[in-house]
C-alpha cells in the first residue's frame, strides 16, 4: 500500500513541478522578461533593480537639464531684448549730447527713453515656465519693484535672491539656470565721483558709497553779517529764503557815493531799503538791509552764508563751511564726502559715480536729463548726458558678459545632456540584456515541457488505472 501511495506522491509532484514550469515559460514568453520573479535569478534581479533606479535617476537629470535649458535660454532672449534696447538709448544720447536739439525733440527722445525703460523693467522680471530667471534663488518672487511718480518709473530696486539657484544636473554636479538681476543689470567697477554744477563744492577725501548719479540739492538758510555791525548792515528780509549765496563774500560801502556792492558786482545805489537787492559779478544774489545803516560809515566787511545740502531728497543736512571732508548721507543711507570750505552759491548738482550705474538708474538719469528736471544748464545738460554715454557702454558690457555665461552654460548643457542621454539609454540597454527572454529559446523549452507533461500524464493515468484483476488475469 505504502508502494502504491509513493507512486501516486511522486507522479502527482511531477505533474504539478511541470505545470508550474509550463505557466511560468508561458509567462516569459507572453512578458518577453526571462526574470518574473527575484528568485529566478537573484544576481540579475539585484543588478536589473540597481540599474533601473540608475535609469530613473538619469531621467531625473536629464528633465533638470531641459529646464535650465529652457530658463537660458529665456534669460538669453531677455538679455538680446535689453542689448538692443541699450543700443538705441546711446544713439538718442549721442544725438542729444551735441546740444543742437530744441527742448521740444528732447522731450520727445525722453519719452522714447521712458518706453525703453519700461520694456527693460519687463524684461528683467522674465518669466521662464512660471518663474523669473533673474531672481536668483528665489524665483517664484519677482526680483525687481518700480517706484513710480505720476505713472513714471522714478526708481527701481532689487528684491530678488543675491544667490544663484543651483539644480543638480548629474551626480555631484549642479548647474544654475537663474541669475542674480543685481549682478546682471548693473556695473560694479567704482570710480572717484564727478560733480556736475555750479556750487562749487568739491569731492572730499572719504570713500563714497553713493551709486550712479546723485542729486544735490543745497539751499540756503541764513547770512550772518557780525562782522559789519559797525556798519549797522543787516540781512535783509527775503535773505533766508532767496540769497544764492553760500560761504565767504563781501560787502562794500561807498559813503560818498551811496552806494554799496557784492564782492565785485555792480554798485547800487541805496536809501533806507529794507530789502535790497545786491548781486556779485557771478549773478549770485544777497538780499541787504540797509535801514538801519550808520551814517559815514566807509569800508568792507566779510558776511558768510551758511546752507544745507539734501542728496537724493533726503532730510537737509547743514553744511560745516569750515569742513574739508563733510559726511553726508542719502535717503539710502549711502554716503558722500564733499569739501564743503569750496561752497560758492546754492543750487543743484549732479554727482556721477562711474562704474556703480545700473541699466534702470541710467535709463531714468537720461530721461530726466533730457526733460531737464532738475533745472540744469545747457552746458551742465551736454556734459552730463556725455557722462552718460559712457555709463551706458558700462552697463552694456556687464549684459555683454553675462550673456557669454549664458552661452557657455547653454553649449554645458547641451554636452551634459548629451551624456546622460548615453548614460540613460546604457542602464536601459543593460536592464534588457539581463531581463529580456530568448523567445527562440523560450519556445523550444515551452514545446519540450508541455510534451513531458502530456508523456506524464499518459503514464500516470496507465499506472493508477491497474487493479488487483489486472494482475489475476
Amino acid at each position: 500500500m505504502s508502494s502504491w501511495l509513493r507512486i501516486y506522491d511522486n507522479t502527482s509532484f511531477s505533474i504539478h513541478r511541470q505545470m508550474e514550469t509550463m505557466a511560468r515559460l508561458q509567462l516569459m514568453t507572453a512578458s518577453g522578461s526571462r526574470i518574473i520573479n527575484a528568485s529566478d535569478d537573484p544576481a540579475d534581479a539585484q543588478r536589473i533593480m540597481h540599474l533601473r533606479s540608475s535609469k530613473n535617476d538619469w531621467d531625473l537629470y536629464s528633465r533638470n537639464i531641459d529646464t535650465v535649458t529652457l530658463n537660458l535660454e529665456s534669460a538669453s532672449t531677455a538679455l538680446q531684448e535689453v542689448s538692443s534696447a541699450l543700443i538705441r538709448v546711446k544713439e538718442v544720447t549721442t544725438q542729444a549730447a551735441t546740444g543742437t536739439y530744441g527742448d521740444d525733440i528732447r522731450k520727445s527722445l525722453a519719452e522714447e527713453i521712458d518706453s525703453l525703460l519700461e520694456q527693460s523693467f519687463s524684461l528683467a522680471n522674465y518669466k521662464s515656465l512660471g518663474r523669473h530667471v533673474f531672481g536668483g534663488e528665489a524665483p517664484d518672487n519677482i526680483p525687481y519693484l518700480a517706484v513710480r511718480e505720476n505713472g513714471k518709473i522714478v526708481g527701481v530696486t532689487y528684491q530678488g535672491s543675491r544667490r544663484e539657484l543651483q539644480t543638480p544636473v548629474a551626480p555631484g554636479v549642479t548647474q544654475s539656470g537663474t541669475f542674480v538681476g543685481d549682478n546682471v543689470f548693473r556695473w560694479d567697477r567704482r570710480e572717484e565721483p564727478v560733480i556736475y554744477g555750479g556750487t562749487g563744492a568739491e569731492i572730499g577725501i572719504g570713500t563714497a558709497s553713493i551709486r550712479g548719479t546723485t542729486w544735490m540739492n543745497v539751499t540756503h538758510d541764513a547770512t550772518d553779517y557780525s562782522a559789519g555791525a559797525a556798519s549797522g548792515i543787516v540781512a535783509g528780509t527775503s535773505s533766508g529764503g532767496s540769497d544764492s549765496i553760500l560761504g565767504d563774500h563781501t560787502i562794500a560801502i561807498d559813503s560818498a557815493a551811496g552806494t554799496i556792492r557784492l564782492n565785485a558786482g555792480p554798485a547800487v545805489a541805496f536809501a533806507g531799503e529794507s530789502d535790497l537787492k545786491l548781486l556779485d559779478e557771478n549773478g549770485d544774489t544777497a538780499y541787504v538791509d540797509v535801514s538801519g545803516y550808520t551814517p559815514g560809515w566807509d569800508g568792507s566787511f566779510t558776511i558768510t552764508s551758511g546752507g544745507s545740502v539734501s542728496l537724493n531728497d533726503a532730510a537737509p543736512q547743514a553744511i560745516d563751511l569750515a569742513e574739508t571732508n563733510q559726511r553726508f548721507t542719502d535717503s539710502d543711507g549711502r554716503v558722500l564726502y564733499i569739501d564743503s570750505t569750496k561752497f560758492q552759491r546754492v543750487g543743484q548738482d549732479a554727482i556721477r559715480v562711474p562704474g556703480t550705474y545700473d541699466l534702470f538708474g541710467s535709463l531714468i538719469h537720461i530721461r530726466d536729463v533730457l526733460q531737464n528736471t532738475h533745472g540744469m544748464s545747457e552746458q551742465d545738460r551736454s556734459d552730463l548726458l556725455t557722462g552718460a554715454i559712457d555709463s551706458l557702454e558700462e552697463v552694456s558690457n556687464g549684459i555683454a558678459q553675462s550673456m557669454t555665461v549664458v552661452g557657455g552654460r547653454l553649449q554645458a548643457a547641451d554636452r551634459l545632456k548629451s551624456t546622460v542621454t548615453a548614460l540613460k539609454d546604457r542602464a536601459s540597454s543593460e536592464v534588457a540584456n539581463l531581463e529580456n527572454a530568448d523567445l527562440a529559446q523560450l519556445a523550444i523549452d515551452l514545446s519540450r515541457t508541455q510534451t513531458l507533461y502530456q508523456a506524464t500524464l499518459a503514464v500516470a493515468s496507465r499506472i493508477l488505472s491497474l487493479s488487483l484483476l489486472d494482475y489475476i488475469r
